[in-house]
């Protein structure tokens, strides 16, 4: 058994009947000149200045499928009033939360974990609560 089949079978055992979820930056723009107000940036030792641009894509994987479901990419990029450049992890989760919380927008989702334990354990739509008068 060779590496592949080992670690394909890991995660078959790990997650039976279950999709993955892969998540990867990369950078697809760079320039020492051309800028933009969403570009990342870069400052070297010799004061020079590097404008990129990055994205997180992401793809639903199976081990034992060839084709990937390749979803939305999610830009990496700074957000409104901050000097420091974003990056892989907070776009991450910026994807996971805001869009998994858009496909469940009529549940009532306050933290990252609920959503986990709802994709996980399944979630059921709360019924709703009617009062009656009795006058």
């Amino acid at each position: 058994m060779d590496k592949v089949e080992l670690r394909s079978s890991l995660i078959k055992a790990l997650f039976p009947d279950s999709l993955l979820l892969a998540l990867d930056g990369t950078e697809y723009f760079s320039s020492q000149t051309i800028h933009c107000a969403s570009c990342l940036h870069k400052v070297h030792r010799n004061g020079s200045i590097t404008y990129f641009h990055q994205m997180l894509g992401a793809a639903i994987i199976h081990p034992d499928q060839r084709a990937v479901i390749p979803l939305m990419p999610e830009p990496i990029v700074n957000r409104d009033g901050t000097d420091k450049n974003d990056c892989e992890r907070n776009a991450a989760k910026r994807l996971l939360w805001e869009r998994m919380r858009a496909l469940f927008y009529t549940y009532a989702l306050a933290s990252m974990r609920q959503l986990f334990e709802a994709l996980l354990y399944g979630l059921k739509k709360p019924t709703p609560v009617f009062g009656f008068d009795s006058a």
